[in-house]
């Protein structure tokens, strides 16, 4: 079986540089999804599994900042924002929105690339051990490692979204806030549209997982 490649989310309204990017990431290995604005990357971002995000922050419809803001609601996936703004005031904003590296245009790729390195060494590095490594309900049991979910010990195939969202609920399972949690998680997009995607996620694991009738009507106990 072939190594999972490392999953990057490039980030960039300009063509070219988006092009650039994205070839150069390319030839270096990597998987790369890219987007032309905030709320297509964040999209992009809740729905798939990434392992590091290049962030521009000059943007339409929602810039890097709002961007970095939102996705530390939901992940601390590593992001590194490339952008003209060279200010200080702008770079620690950057950080404290939680961006882990602010590079400034223009660049060298072989900076770059040296860096996006050195920051996933850094994540490996500090991933250790997980208190809660594996989770349970009744006949559903969730491996935070593998990240893998079995039902009456038959393996279940799940979304990336869906994973993470029985992932949240097998931690709060008695919590009040689960919706208003998954519309956060949504970010900024319209309430509407935030809605339809919980709908679409939860009953796809509750689908998915109801083998035991008594299972989704526990996880997910507001009728879906």
């Amino acid at each position: 079986m072939s190594e999972k490649k490392t999953r990057i989310l490039v980030v960039e309204d300009e063509d070219l540089l988006l092009e650039l990017l994205t070839k150069t990431l390319q030839t270096s290995g990597y998987e790369v999804l890219t987007a032309k604005n905030g709320v297509d990357a964040l999209e992009l971002a809740i729905e798939n599994e990434v392992d590091l995000i290049l962030l521009d922050v000059m943007m339409p419809r929602m810039n890097g900042f709002t961007f970095c803001e939102e996705v530390r609601k939901l992940s601390d996936v590593p992001i590194i924002m490339l952008t003209a703004l060279n200010r200080p005031d702008d770079v620690a904003r950057g950080l404290q929105l939680g961006a882990d590296e602010y590079i400034t245009k223009p660049f060298s790729f072989r900076e770059l690339n040296v860096r996006i390195q050195s920051i996933l060494r850094r994540v490996s590095w500090n991933k250790g051990p997980n208190n809660f490594s594996v989770l349970s309900i009744d006949d559903i049991v969730l491996n935070v490692i593998d990240e893998k979910v079995t039902v009456r010990n038959q393996e279940v195939e799940l979304t990336p979204m869906e994973y993470k969202l029985l992932h949240y609920l097998m931690m709060r399972p008695t919590s009040r806030s689960i919706m208003i949690r998954c519309c956060e998680m949504c970010g900024s997009m319209k309430e509407a549209k935030a809605l339809r995607l919980f709908s679409r996620w939860s009953g796809g694991c509750a689908l998915k997982l109801r083998t035991n009738p008594q299972i989704p009507n526990m996880l997910f106990p507001y009728g879906v």
